[in-house]
């Protein structure tokens, strides 16, 4: 998704020959909300990265083993050459990282400092939010997904009644005060 300077949502269906054919006025910038594996493929030599002033990526995970069972099919290779290739542009811009705490990842907190130090970048941490994506009960005669990758409550470590909540808040908390690391409203309550 791409939003323009004045809050314009772009979809992003439109993204790649909006990237690839826009004729962008000096005084237009973008927001670029991205996943980051397609960052060098699609931008390397397109005027447009100049107009790009902030680059919002989706990680939700700061190491190869947790990125590559989150993120799948997405290969930690992969986004780290890309965001070296953000670096290596030396544009006026901002990298944020977006990392939703959910029972596969949040052991991987601390290992988001050292990306966001060595990016140079900022982090925002947020509760797990319910798409729809996992279903909301066991009801025994569970499909094959629901039972490979569980239901909602078994991922959502902010909840007081996940056992693995006291330990995930403890992560959390450890990281809290990182001056480039925001945590959402949420989170914040969650760890109090």
């Amino acid at each position: 998704i791409v939003t323009s300077g004045n809050g314009d949502v772009l979809a992003s269906h439109i993204m790649r020959p909006l990237l690839q054919k826009w004729k962008y006025k000096q005084s237009q910038t973008f927001t670029l909300f991205t996943n980051g594996l397609l960052l060098r493929k699609q931008l390397e030599k397109l005027p447009i990265l100049n107009a790009i002033k902030e680059f919002s990526i989706s990680i939700d995970a700061a190491s190869q083993t947790v990125y590559e069972d989150v993120r799948r099919p997405g290969k930690w290779s992969v986004l780290l050459d890309n965001l070296k290739f953000l670096q290596e542009q030396n544009l006026n811009h901002l990298i944020n990282f977006k990392f939703i705490v959910q029972s596969r990842n949040y052991q991987d907190l601390p290992n988001l400092v050292r990306l966001v130090e060595q990016f140079d970048c900022r982090a925002l941490v947020s509760e797990l939010q319910d798409w729809g994506t996992w279903a909301h009960f066991r009801t025994g005669n569970d499909d094959a997904w629901t039972q490979a990758n569980g239901i909602y409550s078994d991922h959502d470590v902010l909840n007081p009644n996940h056992p693995k909540h006291k330990v995930a808040c403890d992560v959390i908390r450890s990281i809290r005060n990182h001056p480039k690391i925001t945590l959402q409203p949420m989170v914040k309550q969650a760890i109090r």
